[in-house]
Formats: structure tokens, C-alpha cells, sequence
């Protein structure tokens, strides 16, 4: 049920970055992901790129508008797609002792991670034994606490999952005044950047290993896809008011009120949805455990969809001038490439090409200018022809990888669970410019902010710029300790295996 906080009263602001805003300030990046933005195949499909924003969102924040940095506004960044903004100056090497601007040591276990906007940084974390589900805000310049949170929900302690992932997984959702946090069946709720609650709710579903997959804002709804089992596994725990095994509901995000709510039928999944453009209607692509589909954000309508064999899928979608790529899940993962002009057309849709070798069950892929470029989770990096699929290279990395890459422009940061980041150049061959640790676990994927690289740890969050020194680590409470390190074993990220 809502809770029945009051919202500011001064009333709602704003709820998502304009693409417009974004589009001027990523202005070098290239059309390769613009189709999701609605402003290439927008155009040519006699949908103006105006009108597709005006869709996707709303007004540009005050920073953006006097031409602050562009916000890591939730996962994978302002294109949901791994893009870094061209006028960042990240660095390309760091170590414990280089180019640490500062680190801060982070209460609690939790792998969302982070987003950035108006200076601010969003983290959610799960402390008093992983019950306690919090948010943390700091400055992204200093570090500093900004806000703590009390726990904004309390996990019912008959409640079990993989301890892998952990109940603070789902990246939360920045968008001018407001924070949109995700706990998968625990809760979701709306602050503001005070860290005070506008509205909060809990969606019963069984989520099954646990929180995995981020929200998404269409406009001013807030998106989730719910793909839960079909009853309690791991324990005994009955939930209340579960009405469906998977579905995918749109709240308001003024209220937090049910919009639409739209049954499916499938298998367990925990992969992010993405806003795109098709045919000049925005739509949520939204994978699942053994299919996936396209939604109308307005009423949750299906437009189209495609099944496939699978289950517990993670990887979010990407996008190129001519395709959309989706991953399927375990036990044997494939990448489908389906065409814009027959996802337009709607129903029953077939990929124009799939790739069935090295493909991920956790870490997203990434396109860069005319490649496709992805991970297996046990470090085989393959790089391919985003027209058609062909393999361009391949390179055997090892190890284990959950993180999602980011590209800036062709430079390519690739980060394995060891802490060690691969960066190369995205081209004809394999070219590594730069290979970079840091201590503890990395499952979360990075951000960034300016000419600043945010990359969270198992214990610490490390802000990484060309030129900083690390001075005394900033504490984020006085009397909490960092949790330790929990043991993990070397299975894939399955927030969740299956």
C-alpha cells in the first residue's frame, strides 16, 4: 500500500533530464545510439526530434540548462547505454595511490550503482545485516555526506535470496528534485534531495534471488518490470497481494499510484528495461525471462514481442541506427538483433540475426560507432559487426565479469570483479591502452561526472580524476563501520545465477 507521507509542498519539479539537453551536450558521440532518443530514425521515420523529447521527458534540469555537467541519471548513464558524455576528461590510469581524488568507505552491502546529478551522488545500501534498506547522498566533488537515510524499508526477516547480490542491487533513478529508489519486492519509493520520502510502496511479487533490475522514467511514469517466480523458493515466506508470477507495472511518479499494470507470461528475469524510439512512438523494451517485449509507456499496452528459450536474464538492451540488441538469458545465452522497421510494425516479431557464442548472462554490451562489443562473464571479450554480426576479434581477458563497460568515444573501460579495469580502444583489433586495480570486489558498474570516474567497491566508493591525490578518506557516519567483506563464491553475478 502508498505510504502516506506528504509530498513537498512545494510541490513536484520536473521529473527527468531533457534529451534534448543530453543530445546537445553528447553532441560527439556519434548516431550510434540516437535511435533510442528518438532523433536519427526519428527524423527519418517523420518523428522531430522535439516532439520525441518532449515524449521522453521533461524539462532540463537548472544545471544542464547553464551548462553544468551532464547527470548520470540512472543505469549506465544518461543514454542507459554505457555513454560517456564527450567532454569528460576521465582518466586512463589509476591505482590505490594515482588519480584518487578521494574514496569514502561505504556502510552496509549494496551493488547499485551510482548515479550523479546537481552535484549529488545517489547510492543505496543494506545495513543491520542487509535488512535495512537505506539511501546515501554525497557530494560528488568532496565525498562528503549530504544525506543518510534512515531505512527506508525493512526487510521482513522471513524473506531469503542469494546472498551474491545482496537486497541493495537496483540503481536507483535521479531526475531533478527527485531520487526514485528500487528494492525489487521490498519497496520502492520517491525522496527528494533532502533525502525525505515524497511516497513509497511496496509491489508484491516474489523476486525470487532478489532485487536485480532498475527502474526506468518514461516521461513522469517510473517503470518497473517485476518478473517473480511463481511462490516463495529460498523460504517459507507467503507474500500478500501478489496477483500475478511476472508483470510489468507503470506508477506515477508524482504519487506513486498505479498507472497500468501488465501480466506476462514467462520465466524469473532481472534484467533493466530501455525508453526507445520506434516509428516515432517511444516504447520500454522490456526483456524477460523467455521473451522479450515492447510496451506503450502510456497504458502498458503490448505493441510487440518475441520469445526465446531462457530464463533469469540480466544484460539491458543497447541500440544502433538499425537494431535493437537483447540478450537472452541461461543456460545458454544468445544476442538477437531485431530491425527498427519490424518492431514498428508490431505483434509476433523474429531477430534478423543472432550471435550464440560468448554472449553474457550478466554484463551488458555496448555499441561503439559500427561495433558491438561484449563480455562473457567468464572473460571472453568479443567485438563484432553491429550490421551484421560477424566477428571482428576476440580476446580472452579471464576472470570474472558482472560490470557493464562504458565507452568515451572509442576509448572502452571494462571492469572485471577483481577490481581490475581493461581499457582499449574500440576498433579493428584489440588495442589495450591501459590495464588499472583497485583493492576489494567490483560487481556495480561505474559512473561518471564531469572529468570525474566513479567506481564502487565491495566497502568503498572511489572518485577517480586526472591529477587527484587521495587525502584522509571521508567517513559517511560517525559510528558505523564499513560491513566486511562478505564471502562470495566465483559463480557469475547472477544477481542472481539460477
Amino acid at each position: 500500500m502508498l505510504d502516506p507521507t506528504p509530498t513537498d509542498p512545494a510541490g513536484p519539479t520536473p521529473h527527468a533530464e531533457s534529451r534534448r539537453a543530453v543530445l546537445r551536450r553528447l553532441a560527439g558521440l556519434g548516431s550510434a545510439w540516437l535511435v533510442g532518443q528518438g532523433v536519427v530514425q526519428g527524423q527519418e521515420r517523420g518523428a522531430g526530434p522535439d516532439e520525441n523529447a518532449a515524449q521522453a521527458a521533461g524539462t532540463e534540469t537548472a544545471e544542464q540548462s547553464a551548462g553544468g555537467p551532464v547527470g548520470w541519471t540512472e543505469f549506465r548513464g544518461p543514454t542507459g547505454q554505457g555513454q560517456v558524455p564527450v567532454e569528460s576528461r576521465i582518466p586512463l590510469r589509476w591505482s590505490e595511490s594515482q588519480n584518487v581524488a578521494w574514496k569514502v568507505p561505504v556502510v552496509g552491502k549494496g551493488w547499485s550503482s551510482p548515479v550523479i546529478d546537481r552535484g549529488t551522488i545517489w547510492l543505496t545500501t543494506a545495513s543491520t545485516g542487509g535488512r535495512s534498506l537505506r539511501v546515501v547522498g554525497l557530494d560528488a566533488q568532496t565525498g562528503k555526506s549530504r544525506v543518510i537515510t534512515p531505512a527506508i524499508f525493512e526487510v521482513d526477516p522471513r524473506a531469503k535470496g542469494l546472498a551474491r547480490a545482496g537486497n541493495a542491487a537496483p540503481t536507483p533513478v535521479v531526475a531533478g528534485e527527485r531520487v526514485f529508489v528500487h528494492f525489487g519486492a521490498h519497496g520502492t519509493a520517491c525522496l527528494d534531495q533532502r533525502g525525505q520520502v515524497v511516497w513509497k510502496r511496496v509491489v508484491p511479487y516474489y523476486h525470487h534471488h532478489g532485487p536485480g533490475n532498475s527502474p526506468v522514467l518514461v516521461g513522469d511514469t517510473l517503470v518497473l518490470v517485476c518478473d517473480g517466480f511463481t511462490g516463495p523458493f529460498f523460504d517459507k515466506y507467503e507474500r500478500e497481494g501478489v496477483t500475478a508470477p511476472q508483470f510489468v507495472i507503470g506508477l506515477d511518479a508524482d504519487t506513486g499510484e498505479t498507472r497500468w499494470q501488465t501480466p506476462r507470461d514467462g520465466k524469473h528475469s532481472y534484467a533493466t528495461p530501455l525508453a526507445v524510439d520506434c516509428g516515432g512512438a517511444t516504447q520500454v523494451v522490456c526483456p524477460g525471462g523467455d521473451g522479450v517485449y515492447g510496451y506503450d509507456p502510456v497504458d502498458g499496452r503490448e505493441v510487440w514481442q518475441c520469445r526465446f528459450e531462457g530464463h533469469s536474464l540480466v544484460p539491458r538492451p543497447v541500440t544502433s541506427e538499425q537494431f535493437l540488441f537483447v540478450c537472452t538469458g541461461y543456460h545458454q545465452a544468445s544476442l538477437l538483433a531485431f530491425r527498427w522497421d519490424d518492431l514498428a510494425q508490431g505483434g509476433a516479431v523474429t531477430p534478423a540475426w543472432k550471435i550464440s557464442s560468448g554472449v553474457p548472462f550478466v554484463s551488458s554490451p555496448l555499441v561503439v560507432d559500427d561495433l558491438l562489443l561484449f563480455v562473457s562473464d567468464d572473460g571472453i571479450l568479443s567485438c563484432v559487426s553491429a550490421e551484421t554480426g560477424k566477428p571482428v576479434w576476440k580476446q580472452r581477458l579471464g576472470g570474472q565479469f558482472s560490470a557493464s563497460p562504458i565507452a568515451q568515444g572509442k576509448r572502452v573501460y571494462l571492469g572485471d570483479e577483481e577490481g581490475t579495469t581493461y581499457v582499449f580502444e574500440a576498433g579493428p583489433r584489440y588495442r589495450e591502452l591501459a590495464r588499472n586495480s583497485l583493492p576489494g570486489k567490483v560487481l556495480a558498474s561505474p559512473a561518471v561526472y564531469a572529468d570525474r570516474l566513479y567506481v564502487r567497491t565491495e566497502t568503498h566508493l572511489y572518485c577517480l580524476a586526472e591529477g587527484g591525490q587521495e587525502g584522509d578518506s571521508v567517513r559517511l557516519t560517525g559510528g558505523e563501520q564499513p560491513v566486511e567483506p562478505a564471502r562470495t563464491s566465483a559463480r557469475p553475478a547472477g544477481r542472481p545465477a539460477p
